[in-house]
């Protein structure tokens, strides 16, 4: 299993295509629910345009955010961010009823020991501090907060504003109107 306190940071697809999506957000957090719904459905469609970056931002006013994201962060250490981030947001409502183990099967985690032993880990706790803190010094305050090709959005983008903004930065136009 792959050290989980690395600098490097969950992306999904290649940081080479047009639409570079970075979020700052938390497992328990409704509104980041959401928005992680939207960009799979963005990536669905649009295959070859879009990456997404996730940081990690646990808000204080979620009991179980933290250890949601150890887990996240571990299952990124088998290969299985991308299955723990869906499993983590599709049962949202389950978060803390449940025991960390269940999700990581359900996510597809083969090495449940590895699991384990990363849930404890310092190292893990570290790279969530450490995400938390660059959120904090780039001035986040909620989550999601998403940054699109460097553009900031203190409210998620719909799915529908998404797939515009691909369609324009695809062809090399800069649809934003939020806060660079």
């Amino acid at each position: 299993m792959a050290h989980p306190g690395s600098p490097t940071i969950p992306e999904r697809r290649s940081q080479g295509y047009p639409m570079r999506i970075v979020e700052f957000g938390d497992f328990q957090c409704p509104f980041c629910q959401n928005f992680h719904f939207a960009v799979e459905e963005l990536m669905d469609e649009l295959t070859d345009q879009v990456s997404l970056v996730y940081y990690d931002y646990p808000l204080d006013g979620h009991p179980f955010a933290v250890a949601a994201a150890l887990a996240a962060r571990c299952a990124r250490a088998d290969g299985r961010f991308e299955e723990m981030a869906t499993e983590l947001f599709a049962k949202q409502d389950s978060i803390g009823l449940r025991s960390w183990l269940s999700y990581a099967r359900s996510a597809g985690i083969s090495d449940t020991a590895g699991f384990r032993s990363c849930m404890q880990d310092s190292v893990s706790q570290a790279g969530v501090d450490a995400d938390h803190a660059l959120g904090t010094e780039l001035g986040v305050m909620g989550t999601p907060t998403v940054i699109i090709n460097g553009w900031r959005f203190n409210m998620p983008p719909s799915v529908d504003s998404l797939k515009h903004y691909a369609r324009e930065i695809v062809d090399g136009r800069s649809p934003f109107v939020a806060r660079r």
